[in-house]
């Protein structure tokens, strides 16, 4: 039996929000929203301090291979990578 859909032109690629990767759209919101929920002035910092995290990772980015950041979560036992192998600190597989 099999099931027809589209493989993706690369596979660790992660999805594009407007211009941005997910991982660095997730990271400018989060520092933003921060500068949100404490108020005033600070969300203009927290505005700032967004586009700078960006930067950061786009800098770090340049010289890693594609979805290095969802390959460390999983490494350091954070995230799935998928059903199969929910953990990344689980060195050897039985079966």
């Amino acid at each position: 039996m099999s099931t027809r859909g589209t493989m993706p032109r690369h596979i660790d690629s992660l999805p594009q929000i407007f211009w941005w990767e997910l991982d660095e759209f997730l990271a400018a919101f989060m520092v933003f929203g921060i500068g949100v929920i404490v108020g005033r002035w600070v969300a203009l910092l927290g505005l700032v301090g967004a586009w700078v995290v960006v930067r950061i990772m786009r800098r770090w980015k340049e010289g890693e291979l594609d979805g290095g950041l969802p390959h460390i979560m999983f490494a350091i036992g954070v995230h799935a990578i998928n059903d199969l192998y929910r953990d990344g600190l689980q060195k050897e597989f039985y079966e």
